[in-house]
């Protein structure tokens, strides 16, 4: 088996699980087929072992989620083995626009990721100037912590090491709009 999954290597996960569940498929039918033939002493019928082994394919082909890169030869193999073609997942670049702070700004970008909802956490701060350069960067470990919590508590790593800096003006820039909101509002979730 380690054989033949080696041989779908460089190949996209939809064509190496046909290549497994084929081998799978061949084994089984195979074995079927020997048990058949040893111990109710029926006559071999190759026909009719290589039809049973496209139509377990097929049959398993079903609970394959996974996606191909959409090239000819992927189509090829698909095509000969009957299985239903599943396109490439296409991402669309979006354009992003930024822009460095102003001249007496200093321009913080957080963000804050949760391993579940709650979860294991941390967040990610970096300090630039308008020079667009980066003055620094923070990285801190929260523990167990809701995403929006983790989102806030980026925020305000980062504007309390502007203030030990002695920064007057910070342009903070994060992609939680609840958190922004929450700001403006000055709504904190202080623990």
């Amino acid at each position: 088996m380690v054989a033949f999954y080696k041989a779908a290597k460089g190949r996209n996960r939809m064509i190496k699980d046909l290549w497994l569940v084929a081998n799978l498929a061949i084994v089984t039918e195979l074995w079927k087929l020997r048990n058949k033939a040893y111990f109710e002493v029926m006559a071999v019928q190759w026909l009719g072992f290589k039809g049973r082994i496209y139509q377990v394919i097929r049959d398993n082909s079903i609970r394959m989620n996974s996606h191909m890169f959409n090239n000819v030869e992927e189509l090829r193999i698909l095509n000969y083995f009957k299985v239903q073609h599943r396109s490439c997942k296409i991402s669309t670049p979006i354009e992003a626009c930024w822009s460095p702070p102003n001249h007496d700004e200093i321009m913080i970008c957080c963000d804050g990721v949760s391993l579940g909802n709650p979860g294991q956490d941390g967040a990610g701060v970096h300090f630039r100037d308008v020079n667009a350069a980066v003055l620094g960067v923070l990285c801190i470990g929260l523990g167990w912590q809701t995403n929006y919590c983790t989102e806030m508590d980026a925020i305000i790593y980062g504007v309390m090491l502007d203030k030990r800096w002695n920064v007057k003006n910070i342009c903070v820039q994060s992609d939680s709009m609840s958190c922004i909101q929450a700001f403006q509002k000055d709504e904190f979730p202080w623990q």
